[in-house]
């Protein structure tokens, strides 16, 4: 958990640098500018911690239990406890925002890398792993697609703002420019 200073700031001055750091996120005009910005201004721990914590948050979108969730991204169960709890209450557009994240290919990749290498190592130990029914590989696959009739995701409809096509979760691999492409190119 971050360390903050005990001594309480001034309602007055905590929304003033509040509204200027969302200022300056929201005024960064190019994915480039927006990772030299954050690689300069957080440091590596600060970065994988918000990181893991939005990892946590799409995980759980896509129906996968907290145990997975911990294991795959080694975090605390009150860790994944605290996401899910302000999932829960997450504002309508952050709910959107996440689900529109979670369509990325990379999401199934981590998943099914995880459970390729959880079966290789029972396997090591002498354990032969549990043969998948279909209807387990199903489920599998719904949770790794985040298909929209698992209970984990949210009703949309109420909600205005960008249509999501829920019926037919895309496939289409989204993906942006890592970190270092970004603060190579020019």
């Amino acid at each position: 958990m971050p360390k903050v200073n005990q001594e309480k700031l001034s309602e007055q001055i905590q929304e003033i640098i509040i509204k200027q750091l969302l200022f300056t996120l929201t005024n960064l005009e190019s994915p480039k500018q927006t990772a030299s910005f954050l690689s300069d201004f957080l440091t590596d721990a600060e970065t994988i911690m918000l990181s893991k914590r939005l990892a946590i948050a799409i995980f759980l979108l896509k129906g996968n239990s907290q145990t997975i969730v911990t294991k795959i991204l080694s975090v605390s169960y009150s860790a994944t406890g605290a996401v899910n709890s302000w999932l829960k209450n997450a504002d309508p557009a952050t709910l959107i925002m996440l689900n529109s994240i979670s369509q990325a290919e990379e999401w199934k990749e981590i998943i099914y890398n995880y459970k390729m290498q959880s079966r290789k190592a029972k396997q090591k130990k002498g354990r032969k792993p549990k043969d998948l029914n279909p209807e387990a590989i199903s489920q599998i696959n719904q949770r790794v697609s985040g298909d929209p009739t698992s209970n984990q995701i949210p009703d949309f409809e109420s909600v205005e703002g960008p249509e999501l096509d829920l019926e037919a979760p895309t496939t289409q691999k989204v993906t942006g420019p890592s970190m270092e492409e970004l603060l190579d190119s020019e």
